[in-house]
């Protein structure tokens, strides 16, 4: 699961809140939610992936489309949002048994 974080004032107090964008990438979509550090979620985005079938039971994705929607949910969550600014990003990968493949 990715995860931003985003800056914001309140207009009344002038505090800084932040969010937290996250990302899930399941077989058939990637969906991403904002969500404050209240827990509040405050916006959510999703886009289908495209799948092939090449021959019967072979079932193929491409990495490229997975990172261009993962991009796409979480522009489409930080619009939504319109305010902020993006402080800081966290990538991890992890394997079927839920082991870290890379963590960035």
């Amino acid at each position: 699961m990715a995860q931003q974080v985003l800056l914001k004032m309140h207009s009344k107090k002038q505090t800084p809140v932040k969010y937290y964008v996250g990302i899930d990438v399941g077989s058939a979509s990637v969906r991403a939610a904002l969500v404050d550090e209240y827990g509040t979620v405050v916006a959510h985005a999703d886009q289908p992936i495209q799948i092939w079938e090449p021959q019967p039971d072979h079932y193929e994705q491409s990495s490229a489309d997975i990172w261009a929607a993962c991009c796409s949910v979480t522009k489409v969550c930080e619009e939504k949002e319109n305010e902020g600014d993006v402080l800081q990003v966290a990538l991890q990968v992890l394997k079927v048994q839920g082991l870290p493949v890379i963590g960035l």
